[in-house]
């Protein structure tokens, strides 16, 4: 019969088949996000401008370096730890979970805590520093 075995089957080749990633398929083609050239998702650089293949863990097209999600499906990058780089997947935390680094950003003159990149403190109104962690 059917049962799990056959039900997992098929939701494995339903991924296989709307998620072109690397991994699922290397010979899918990927567009560059940086020049438009198509080229198979297993190289790993753009062969007509160089840029770095950053595939998209949810459907495997090329994110752009600095693009916050992918623009294929909408899936948001993990946010990158200041300090170590690790990626932050969840929202709100107030130290890395790898190095411990705080991820509060205070205003140096009155300690308010300030959300997002302000560059004035909401409080004070002093100038906001990027090394105020």
């Amino acid at each position: 019969g059917g049962g799990f075995g056959s039900a997992f089957g098929e939701m494995g080749q339903s991924l296989h088949v709307s998620a072109p990633d690397s991994r699922a398929n290397p010979q899918a083609s990927v567009k560059c996000s940086a020049c438009g050239h198509l080229y198979t998702a297993a190289t790993k650089f753009c062969p007509e401008c160089g840029d770095k293949y950053r595939a998209c863990p949810n459907c495997g097209a090329d994110i752009p370096k600095n693009a916050a999600k992918c623009a294929a499906c909408g899936y948001e990058k993990p946010t990158p730890c200041p300090s170590c780089g690790a990626e932050l997947s969840e929202k709100g935390l107030k130290f890395c979970p790898e190095c411990g680094a705080s991820l509060v950003k205070k205003c140096a003159n009155c300690g308010t805590v300030m959300d997002g990149t302000p560059k004035f403190c909401p409080e004070c109104g002093t100038k906001a520093r990027e090394n105020d962690a």
